[in-house]
């Protein structure tokens, strides 16, 4: 018993430390916070400064591959031109799996055109017609089943 005392005694003594030490103020170690207030830049200077600004590219970016011109590439403005480049694309033409997820990839973008898909409303139908479904048999259950005892 004694030795559960110390321990709650530690533990609580701990948790006093770790709150006065959260509560504390931070040490700042800013140039403005010792006195030194920044100066201000010449244009020349500022010039100097921000001549590398917006040179990085973005983190995550997909290069963009250029012609021997420096150019690139022609952007794909319809269907029929996409249709081309692939066409002209031989190694696809030579790989049958890629013929064939071709194929089933065109017959989705069908499908998806006419409308063949799970809508909305459709879902909303199904969820209200399952609500349905269950509300009736909670009261078929009620009216068939034996009635609950109740509590004195």
């Amino acid at each position: 018993m004694g030795e559960l005392r110390t321990v709650k005694q530690k533990l609580v003594a701990i948790l006093i430390v770790l709150g006065i030490a959260a509560l504390c103020p931070a040490p700042i170690n800013s140039i403005i916070a010792k006195g030194k207030f920044l100066r201000t830049h010449s244009e020349a200077e500022r010039t100097e400064e921000l001549k590398y600004n917006g040179t990085t590219p973005v983190v995550g970016g997909v290069p963009m591959k250029t012609n021997e011109d420096g150019d690139g590439p022609a952007p794909v403005v319809n269907d029929e031109q996409a249709a081309k480049s692939i066409v002209a694309d031989t190694p696809i033409r030579s790989n049958p799996r890629a013929v064939a997820s071709l194929k089933r990839a065109s017959v989705r973008v069908k499908q998806a055109e006419e409308g063949s898909g799970f809508s909305w409303l459709t879902a909303l139908l199904v969820f209200a017609l399952g609500f349905g479904v269950f509300q009736g048999f909670r009261f078929w259950s009620e009216k068939a089943g034996p009635a609950p005892k109740r509590l004195k």
